[in-house]
């Protein structure tokens, strides 16, 4: 078989997206008889109709015995095959030797020639329907203009012709007349003029119907040359015409036309009525020269005694005369039309156009054959539809010329012409085996369902043509193999797990691999399990045929029963299916959703369910506490948000903060459809389940560590998690600004006081502005400080139950083994982590490490303060009681107090009780173990840049404490030197004074005062 050969006979001969332009042979050896066409008296599109077949409306209308006046109208959607019955009522007729008399009937057939004007044009002055010498010499001006006039040119025509009409309408019946001159000038300005005649606007449609045709495959709305879009301008030109146009224009666009949908649909219905009044003009013919065409025809034609059979194929074609071909075929013979012919007329017309029809036209059609999909869409006529254009395809053209010239029979058909060396799929017609290869009845009924618009044109186009065009050039050059590669034109194609994966995680190309699920899907039983010689429902002698011989299926079938099993060795049709429920619907959607997010790589719709089923089955999958992970914070992750991000989805999910990442790959498709499934049925007990099941657990134990790091970090230590170590860190550092003192404290203590005491209450006083501030700022911090708090809580709580389905509960029972070694590391840093925290790249609990980096900036900036000003209390204590005192000279100081207060106390002198009070609540050796065990502590860390150690001395206010001694000693100083001045001032009235007393307290004071300057010494 030259398989170059039958591909390029499909393409010059067999199928062409016009029907009616393949030879009559290919055409007859092709057709496929309509079973249940609509047939509907009268032109009424609401009147109740009866089926019947082609052969059934031949007999009784086309043939006419009956001799009536007929207008029969052909409707349906695009690509129905209006065309095609039309062309076969024809060809029926003129070749029906018992009823057909060319002496009596004149059959003219008017074609669509490319959908445009100038062709019907043409074709009307070959077929000789225009007699009238100044008709025919217009005609041909038309035709010849169209040619020789430049497209600039003829647009600029078409348009003028348009806005001449507005502006001289005074018929008042859709505007009034001076509504008519606003419009007409609006059109006239240049800026909306030159958007009406842009590529694709209006008048190029116009051009474009008039000349070449406006599309190749005809749509309902390609009679229509305005749009309501064609006036929704860009904004650019808006704002010109706001700008600059005319002041009438300014005001029709703004105050009449824009933003109104309703004035705008008006405008538009308004200028398409004008549209076969244009295309007169652009022929220079009038309306009354259009129906006396068809007027003198009949005319002519009953002084022959001859009857008129006109079959037309595309009424749109017709649109220069449309209302004239109507009213001049529409008109009945007899009475006062005695001298015009009888009229059989089968008009094609699609559903649109016909609903625009007026009334009065509607009113004048006898007879309605619509052409719906019950006409076509049943298995067997798609069969065997099939099994003719492919035999067709098969038989050399002189064969199926002979077959032609020498038919009898109007149901026969040429003799099969291939059969291939494989047992495989056929359609008996007339007793003979015609062959489906290389399709078989499965693939053809699928492929037809799953056409994104059912009609037999696309059928012809997009499955046979296609398939085949791809099937006969792997066979022929044996490489780069594209069958069964599937168009746009249908829907997405696939295999579902778990067979798909059987294909996936083969080392196929990416391409061969599709083609493998395209064929299990389409052409097998929607497996890849291997029983004999056959794969998956597809026999392997074909698979190798087709570069795929390698693939050798699932071996013995799947542990895992497939949800659905279609033999291709059964009639190809899918079963009767029983009404969807919504759940089902939206179960369908979803694997279609999945599925063209794989294989079509779009965008992933459904992405809200998917992202919160893949987070509760991560979450509720890993056992975290036996991992000795803070359970409790799992479940908090997965409430914030941006826990799952899956590639190209719709929902918008930060992929840096995610914790479980989606690709688009094979894998991660069958994770959504397995969870999709999940969801549907609640349990594991569906089909294929423990397929998905492995799947799912496979792909939690290969990325749990993954998911942990995303959700914790890389631990800070051997078996601490981060979270918990910032938490802890962050309590302690407000602890000690606060002024709580954490020394001497044991473990047990320590987390006791970090987690559950009040760490926010301040404990003393400062005297740093800086430290102030800070204290100031962990105030305002209330909310930052509760989640620091509740994190720590939770996250080392353990909870009951199942993670991520548990209920709160007031129990603590807290995962000290983690608390612990989060403690011991922070403590073997000193709790100085800040260098860890810097080197930190994940996202998680981004929150909590930001605010402990700015804590110990803020340490930094506390001690640094706090630094300077205890050099100067040491500089000054060293001022007042000498350079590195010792605690026996400080006794000596206080036990000096002491008794110069007793002193003072015989001399009844009067003094402040506190400051008395201070130096005899310790005993001296007391006092002086205190003071110089502050002065020694500040002196001894003067040099520290460990600010944490620094932090914890400052904690409990050691140069604030020294400060107050110094205080206290100096007010002790200058009481006693004012005192001493104060007395020797009175000596001179020794009688108001006891001498012994006076001369003891002297004494005293002078003794305090060497003492005190002894030590300054």
């Amino acid at each position: 078989m030259n398989w170059i050969d039958c591909s390029d006979r499909m393409d010059q001969y067999v199928i062409k997206k016009d029907g009616t332009a393949v030879d009559n042979e290919y055409f007859m050896a092709t057709h496929v008889p309509f079973r249940e066409l609509e047939f509907i008296e009268f032109g009424d599109t609401d009147s109740k109709s009866i089926n019947l077949t082609e052969e059934q409306i031949y007999e009784k209308y086309i043939v006419n015995k009956a001799n009536k006046h007929q207008m029969i109208i052909v409707r349906g959607m695009n690509g129905t095959g209006k065309s095609h019955l039309i062309y076969w009522l024809h060809n029926r007729f003129i070749n029906d030797k018992d009823n057909y008399d060319g002496g009596k009937e004149k059959v003219i057939f008017l074609r669509r020639l490319g959908n445009t004007v100038r062709g019907a044009v043409q074709q009307m002055l070959n077929e000789g329907l225009v007699q009238d010498k100044e008709l025919y010499e217009k005609f041909t001006k038309f035709c010849d203009a169209v040619e020789s006039q430049s497209e600039s040119e003829f647009k600029t025509s078409i348009y003028s012709e348009y806005v001449k009409r507005v502006a001289t309408d005074v018929s008042n019946s859709t505007y009034k007349q001076i509504a008519c001159k606003n419009i007409a000038a609006f059109l006239y300005d240049l800026r909306v003029q030159e958007h009406l005649m842009r590529a694709g606007g209006p008048i190029d449609r116009c051009y474009q119907m008039i000349t070449s045709g406006a599309k190749a495959m005809v749509t309902d709305s390609m009679e229509i040359i305005f749009d309501k879009e064609d006036f929704v301008f860009p904004r650019n030109i808006a704002n010109m015409i706001k700008k600059d146009a005319a002041q009438e224009v300014r005001n029709y666009y703004l105050y009449d036309l824009r933003d109104d949908e309703d004035a705008i649909a008006k405008l538009v219905s308004y200028l398409n009525h004008f549209t076969s009044g244009v295309m007169q003009s652009c022929a220079n013919i009038t309306s009354e020269n259009a129906r006396d065409l068809f007027v003198n025809l009949r005319k002519s034609l009953c002084k022959e005694g001859k009857n008129l059979t006109i079959f037309i194929e595309d009424f749109t074609s017709f649109s220069i005369v449309e209302s004239e071909l109507i009213t001049a075929l529409a008109v009945e013979n007899g009475g006062e039309y005695s001298d015009l012919c009888r009229v059989t007329s089968v008009i094609g017309i699609t559903d649109g156009y016909y609903d625009s029809f007026r009334d009065n036209f509607k009113d004048r059609v006898t007879k309605q054959i619509k052409v719906t999909e019950q006409s076509f869409s049943d298995d067997e006529f798609l069969l065997e539809l099939a099994a003719r254009y492919l035999n067709a395809i098969y038989c050399p053209r002189d064969i199926v010329k002979d077959w032609y010239d020498g038919n009898t029979e109007n149901s026969s058909l040429p003799d099969p012409a291939y059969k291939p060396d494989i047992e495989w799929d056929f359609v008996e017609i007339n007793k003979k085996q015609y062959t489906l290869y290389p399709f078989n009845k499965k693939s053809l009924i699928s492929l037809y369902n799953k056409l994104k618009h059912k009609s037999p044109r696309y059928y012809l186009t997009y499955v046979i043509q296609h398939f085949f065009a791809h099937f006969a050039d792997g066979m022929e050059y044996g490489d780069n193999w594209r069958f069964p590669e599937i168009p746009t034109y249908i829907s997405v194609v696939t295999l579902q797990p778990p067979y798909a994966d059987s294909v996936e995680n083969t080392d196929f190309l990416d391409s061969d691999k599709q083609r493998l699920k395209v064929l299990f899907s389409i052409w097998g039983d929607e497996t890849t399990e291997a029983r004999g010689n056959i794969v998956g429902g597809v026999r392997a002698e074909f698979l190798a045929s087709i570069g795929l011989g390698a693939f050798k299926g699932v071996e013995g079938g799947s542990s895992a029963t497939p949800i659905k099993k279609l033999q291709s060795s059964v009639a190809g049709k899918e079963p009767v299916k029983p009404a969807q429920s919504q759940k089902e619907i939206a179960l369908n959607r979803k694997k279609e959703d999945i599925e063209s997010w794989f294989e079509e790589k779009k965008t992933l719709e459904y992405s809200s369910d998917y992202n919160k089923w893949v987070g509760s089955f991560v979450v509720q999958s890993i056992a975290w506490q036996d991992e000795g992970l803070p359970g409790d914070l799992v479940t908090q992750r997965l409430r914030n948000g941006s826990f799952v991000y899956i590639e190209d989805s719709k929902l918008d999910t930060n992929q840096n903060k995610a914790v479980v990442i989606l690709k688009r790959n094979s894998e991660a498709r069958t994770i959504l459809m397995g969870l999709s499934l999940f969801d549907y049925y609640k349990d594991w007990e569906f089909e294929n389940a423990p397929y998905y099941q492995m799947v799912l657990i496979n792909w939690i134990e290969k990325n749990k560590q993954t998911f942990i790091n995303n959700l914790f970090g890389d631990s800070v230590g051997e078996k601490e998690h981060p979270v918990i170590t910032w938490c802890m860190a962050v309590g302690y550092i407000q602890g000690l600004i606060n002024g709580i003192s954490f020394d001497g404290m044991s473990e047990e203590q320590l987390l006791h006081q970090i987690m559950f005491e009040n760490s926010s209450k301040i404990i003393s006083e400062r005297t740093n502005k800086e430290w102030k501030d800070v204290l100031t700022y962990l105030t305002n911090q209330a909310s930052m400080r509760g989640t620091v708090r509740n994190s720590l809580i939770s996250g080392s709580n353990t909870i009951m139950g199942i993670v991520g389905d548990t209920a709160s509960g007031k129990v603590q029972f807290y995962r000290t083994y983690e608390l612990f070694n989060s403690l011991r590391h922070l403590e073997s840093k000193g709790w100085d982590i800040s260098s860890e925290l810097a080197n930190y790249n994940s996202k998680a609990y981004e929150n909590i490490r930001s605010y402990l980096q700015g804590l110990y900036a803020k340490v930094d900036m506390v001690v640094t303060s706090e630094m300077k000003l205890t050099e100067k209390t040491i500089k000054k204590f060293e001022e007042l009681l000498g350079t590195d005192p010792s605690e026996e000279d400080f006794i000596d100081v206080v036990k000096a107090i002491s008794e110069f207060y007793r002193t003072c106390n015989m001399a009844h002198e009067v003094y402040a009780s506190v400051l008395k009070e201070q130096f005899e609540r310790k005993t001296p050796k007391e006092q002086a173990k205190e003071a110089i065990g502050l002065y020694h502590l500040l002196k001894d860390n003067s040099k520290s840049k460990d600010n944490m150690r620094l932090l914890q001395i400052f904690a409990e206010a050691p140069r604030e404490k020294l400060d107050d001694i110094m205080s206290s000693l100096i007010q002790v100083e200058t009481f006693a030197l004012k005192l001493k001045d104060n007395h020797s001032k009175m000596s001179g009235d020794i009688d108001q004074i006891d001498p012994p007393i006076l001369e003891e307290a002297l004494e005293e004071l002078e003794s305090l005062s060497n003492t005190i300057e002894e030590m300054e010494v």
